[in-house]
């Protein structure tokens, strides 16, 4: 498995597109997933959107790290639309 990370910018622009469609047309990569900050709230769904216009995800996963207890592992919730 690979993992290929954008750098977790908070706002969507077209450069960011643009760099996500060759990353994904250089690597053809089997499954895509959008991780994504719970903190995001409501504005995931458009996040989510956006991305999957781009790139057809296979799925997202949201995440939720207990700040205050850095050595706890984040709590991971992650659900396969269709």
């Amino acid at each position: 498995m690979v993992v290929i990370d954008t750098a977790g910018r908070l706002a969507i622009d077209e450069a960011l597109m643009r760099e996500v469609r060759a990353i994904s047309k250089a690597t053809s990569p089997h499954y895509t997933f959008l991780v994504i900050d719970a903190v995001t709230g409501q504005d995931a769904v458009h996040t989510a959107r956006t991305f999957h216009e781009t790139l057809e995800l296979s799925g997202i996963i949201v995440t939720k790290t207990r700040l205050r207890r850095a050595r706890r592992l984040p709590a991971v919730g992650a659900r396969r639309g269709g």
